[in-house]
């Protein structure tokens, strides 16, 4: 699903990004959340590493079901690099029986 799907939504903090080649939602705020709700048996968080602002390696976390956290880290863009990363996996839940689920990410 895109990032403008009604399935997700997002706290304050959020913004769109789009340029010619992609389109996306990114935080820089502590604390900010996306909250999904799906149908199936496992969650794949697909992103990308833009340009700006985001050069070093970061931290988020996510809740399965109002379950516990699981950390994630976000390396960034590698030093020197001058092109944006697409479709990089940033994290995948643990295989769930077949039904509706929500994972909430948090910006740490």
């Amino acid at each position: 699903m895109e990032q403008n799907n009604s399935q997700i939504t997002y706290t304050n903090g959020w913004a769109s990004v789009m340029d010619s080649s992609s389109v996306g939602s990114l935080t820089s705020i502590l604390g900010a959340q996306a909250k999904v709700v799906f149908t199936g048996t496992k969650l794949t968080w697909v992103g990308f590493f833009p340009l700006d602002p985001v050069r070093g390696p970061l931290v988020g976390a996510f809740v399965v079901d109002n379950g516990s956290p699981i950390a994630f880290n976000l390396p960034g863009l590698p030093p020197g690099s001058l092109n944006t990363l697409f479709n990089q996996i940033i994290f995948t839940t643990s295989e769930l029986p077949y039904g509706s689920h929500s994972v909430v990410v948090t910006y740490k």
